[in-house]
């Protein structure tokens, strides 16, 4: 037999798992070298750290030694940062590297990062100060560096340095630079001197043509200062961002820029962007510029670029142009706050017939879009000393001569105020309280209130626009203009002219207004031979064309024209005019020029505040064209259908839904359905649709029928198994009743929904009844009326009624007496619903006593059944004949009867539960009860035992 011998043969591996030794690739350890004294040079310094971290090329770091806090004073440079290294100081208020301030020291700057690829270095912790060079007298950065936790003070950029042109006082960056929780303080940028070269300065924190972003850092004190120069120098020098100066990309968020400055050195050097620069691309979001300078525009942010602000506070910044922002490119603004900024040119005696102040908040002749924004309380101010001939402030808050749009922003306490003294014949000249457009504004959606406008101290002054100045193309919608001023005041003349709004269209330019309100505005003029206050709400001065349409013009003052004076040509459309001061309109044709043009249709006049005439006509031409209602006879050509000397029937100024205030028709005015169509107005200024009946009404707001169906319910709190009735009524806006109108209505929900009445036509009272019956619940329905009246583009919906079914309580339909003589008696009480057991049966909810004594009789059971919902109580003894007795059945709680459902006994059958039921009885309440067979009497006969066996215990 075979034997089988294990095989000796070694076992062969596949291939693919055989085990090879394979190199592995060159490493080697991150290196930290500590900086141990606060010597500038030797063993232990941060000079030596740095040379040593250069000699190797992997990111190495630099650190301290715990302890160690002080001052490096450095007499040179230190090496440049050219590899990637982390220098992880101990934190800017333990540990300062600083330029030495002994003499003889020359000028260097702190840190420098040169141009190196994927080589990224960071620096954390200390405080770089007293650096001076040509560009970034603190930092100079071509590469990549992160700042964290870092303070850049007291660094210098120009004139120190031997150069001519200065950038990046504190920190000059062409690479990509991140600054995070950081402060850049008191740096400063100082261009050189000359009599015809430039000597700019660029960024007095920082100057930024690489990329640089910003988060949670301050930028304070710092500025920028242009060499002195020749008045006309060729190429007059400048000074351009204080904070920041960024011909790059820059990012900033979470951060404040406060107290920077870009300040000229003389009448031939500008100064821009006392917060900010920008000439390339910058985002700045949630951050606050606050009092920064720049002493010819953009006191916050000067921007010749491409800007985004969000969510930002522009607060108590300064300039001669744009105390706020200064844009010569493109802006556009979200959700930001500009609160007390001011723009105000200084200029010596013999200048100031150039003084000229313009957008406290914002100067723009680039291109700006404002979302949502507020501005509160800025000024455009203009007061040269003497001897000047002209001055002008325009803007309080925004100066547009570019193209602008404005939209959901508020302007309040805005003021553009020129004042001038001295010289035989001057004037000053202020426009635009809130706003002055001298190129192409669309407003929309925005309020302005507590704007004014003021001009005085001149031969000749004129101040127009207490809130909004125009001379350019203007469309306005959907805004509020209340409570603003227009004011002046002179020797000889002073014009005051449009309250609110002033727009001069002498160049063509068209002007739109709809959808808006005008209340409580004003334009009072001064002293002299002038015309005065003219348009209290709106004046039209010049040639062009102006439309208002849907709009409400109310309680506005002025000497001339308290809603509206004009001597150019004026379509009104569709608005009410009521309660004005000084004439409701006034137009005016000022010879030579071509005779002026008032049209208007669908208006509503009402009655002046001082009584003045509703149109005042001096010269020129008004053309009716329908539709008007007129509290007076004003002496105009009038058409067919215009209707005079009524009372228009208007409510007070409210808000009646819409954008903005309107005043309501009240029942039964004449305006009703009294206008004529208006192409391309289809809608009132609330927005309602026109008509709504059979015509639409005059005047800015439409009746609506919507809010005349009415759903009554008969009784708000019927009990289950009820009729209940809904009264439907429909009226029209006059009050009166719309019959043979289709109305329905339905229970949208609660425990009889879907109970309904199909579309049926109102009746002559305008009235239909709705009746269902309450079988659901308990619970609460809920009814809506529906109609659709002819002429109304959808449905009428009722506001919702409500109906809350409660449970009937439960009550007593019968008493009955069993048994006489020596028979045993008991009492059975038939209730109406059935009963908690419990409650039933328990001994303490039942009284029965001997009526005149009051001889309580004891029950000794008291048994429930639940299929004939009745109660048999059996007394302690028979009940005789002759005498009279008296039962009473608790339902009062917290004790009581009560059904099954937990509702109490409705004993005195008012229909409210919770009373007890009492009932005397006698003879005549005797019930015989029908002959017992033998085994019933024998059963009987038993209870009878039983009964006076406990009645002889309980000693009855």
């Amino acid at each position: 037999m075979p034997t089988a011998r294990a095989s000796r043969a070694p076992r062969r591996l596949p291939r693919a798992s055989r085990p090879r030794l394979e190199g592995l690739e060159p490493r080697s350890l991150l290196a930290t070298f500590t900086v141990t004294g606060l010597d500038d040079a030797g063993p232990g310094s941060l000079r030596e750290a740095i040379e040593r971290a250069n000699l190797d090329p992997d990111r190495d770091t630099i650190a301290f030694e715990p302890g160690l806090s002080g001052t490096i004073e450095l007499a040179s440079a230190l090496p440049e940062l050219a590899t990637a290294v982390i220098v992880a100081g101990p934190g800017a208020d333990v540990l300062s590297v600083s330029r030495s301030r002994a003499e003889g020291i020359p000028a260097f700057r702190i840190l420098t990062v040169p141009e190196a690829a994927d080589v990224e270095v960071e620096v954390t912790g200390l405080t770089l100060s007293g650096g001076v060079a040509d560009a970034g007298g603190g930092v100079l950065n071509a590469g990549t560096l992160t700042l964290s936790g870092v303070t850049v003070r007291d660094n210098r950029a120009g004139a120190d340095a031997g150069a001519f042109d200065a950038s990046g006082g504190g920190i000059a960056n062409s690479g990509t630079l991140t600054i995070a929780d950081s402060s850049i303080v008191g740096n400063s940028a100082q261009g050189g001197e000359g009599s015809a070269a430039r000597g700019s300065a660029s960024g007095g924190g920082i100057s930024n043509s690489g990329i640089l972003r910003i988060t949670g850092s301050s930028l304070t004190d710092n500025e920028a200062t242009p060499g002195v120069q020749t008045i006309g120098a060729s190429a007059p020098a400048a000074a351009r961002g204080g904070g920041i100066e960024n011909s790059g990309t820059l990012t900033i968020a979470d951060s404040t820029l406060e107290r920077n400055s870009a300040v000229p050195s003389g009448p031939s050097t500008t100064g821009v962007g006392g917060g900010i620069a920008n000439v390339g691309t910058a985002t700045a979001s949630r951050v606050t510029f606050r009092e920064n300078r720049a002493d010819t525009r953009g006191g916050g942010l000067a921007n010749d670029g491409e800007a985004v602000v969000e969510g930002a506070t522009f607060r108590a910044n300064r300039a001669g142009e744009g105390g706020g922002i200064a844009n010569l490119g493109s802006v556009m603004m979200s959700d930001t706050l500009l609160a007390d900024n001011l723009a105000e040119k200084a200029f010596p005696p013999n200048f100031a017939d150039l003084a000229g102040s313009s957008g406290g908040a914002v100067y723009s002749s680039g291109t700006l879009r404002v979302f949502g924004s507020t501005f509160l309380g800025n000024a455009a101010i203009s007061t040269p000393s003497s001897g000047g001939l002209f001055t002008s402030a325009s803007g309080g808050a925004v100066a547009n001569l570019g193209a602008a749009s404005i939209s959901g922003s508020t302007f309040e306490g805005n003021s553009a105020d020129a004042e001038i003294s001295g010289g035989p014949s001057t004037g000053a000249s202020a426009r635009g309280g809130a706003v002055n457009n001298e190129g192409s504004l669309i407003v929309s959606d925005s309020a302005f209130s507590g704007n004014r406008v003021d001009a005085s101290g001149g031969t000749g002054n004129d101040a127009t626009g207490g809130a909004l100045n125009s001379a350019g193309s203007l469309t306005l919608s959907r805004s509020l203009f209340r409570d603003n001023r227009a004011s002046s005041g002179g020797i000889r003349s002073a014009l005051a002219a449009g309250g609110a709004l002033a727009v001069r269209v002498d160049a063509g330019g068209i002007v739109t207004v709809s959808e808006s309100t005008f209340a409580g505005n004003e334009a009072a003029g001064g002293s002299g031979f002038g015309p005065a206050g003219r348009g209290g709400a709106i004046a039209i001065l010049g040639g062009g064309a102006a439309t208002v349409v849907n709009s409400t013009l109310s309680g506005n003052r002025a000497t001339s024209g308290g809603a509206i004076s004009t001597d150019g040509d004026l379509t009104l459309a569709f608005s009410t005019l009521a309660d004005n001061t000084g004439g409701t309109v006034v137009i005016t044709t000022i010879p030579p020029l071509p005779q002026k043009r008032l049209t208007i249709a669908s208006n509503v006049f009402g009655f002046g505040a001082d009584g003045g005439g509703s149109i005042v006509n001096q010269g020129s031409e008004v053309a009716s064209q329908g539709g008007n209602l007129f509290a007076d006879a004003p002496e105009i050509p009038l058409a067919p259908s215009d209707l005079v000397s009524v009372d228009p029937r208007l409510g007070p100024l409210a808000d009646n839904g819409g954008p903005t205030p309107t005043r309501a028709l009240l029942p039964g005015s004449p305006a009703i359905d009294v206008a004529l169509p208006v192409a391309g107005v289809t809608t009132d200024q609330r927005g309602v649709p026109r008509p709504q009946s059979t015509a639409p009404d005059a005047g800015a707001f439409e009746a609506e029928l919507s809010t005349a169906l009415v759903a009554s319910p008969g009784s708000t709190s019927p009990t289950v198994g009820q009729d209940v009735e809904i009264l439907i009524t429909l009226t029209g806006p006059d009050g009166a009743p719309l019959g043979g109108v289709p109305a329905a209505a339905r229970v949208v929900s609660g425990p009889n929904a879907g109970a309904e009445i199909p579309a049926t036509p109102t009746g002559p009272d305008g009235r239909i009844r709705f009746v269902y019956t309450g079988i659901g619940g308990p619970g609460t329905d809920t009814i809506v009326a529906s109609a659709a009246p002819t002429g109304v583009a959808s449905t009428v919906v009722s506001p919702a009624s409500t109906v809350t079914w409660a449970l009937r309580p439960p009550t007593v339909l019968g008493l009955r007496r069993l048994g006489y003589h020596a028979r045993p008696t008991r009492l059975v009480l038939a209730f109406s619903t059935a009963m908690d057991p419990a409650r039933a049966e328990d001994l303490a909810n039942y009284r029965l006593v001997l009526d005149g004594p009051d001889r309580l009789l004891r029950i000794t059971s008291a048994s429930y059944d639940e299929a004939t919902r009745t109660v048999t109580l059996s007394p302690s003894r028979r009940l005789p004949l002759p005498f009279t007795y008296r039962l009473t059945v608790v339902g009062t709680p917290p004790g009581g009867l009560t059904s099954s459902s937990g509702v109490p006994l409705d004993g005195d059958g008012s229909g409210q539960p919770g009373s007890d039921f009492t009932a005397t009885f006698g003879r005549e309440a005797l019930d015989r009860p029908t002959p017992l067979d033998p085994a019933s009497r024998l059963d009987a006969l038993r209870l009878l035992l039983r009964q006076r066996r406990d009645a002889r215990r309980s000693g009855i």
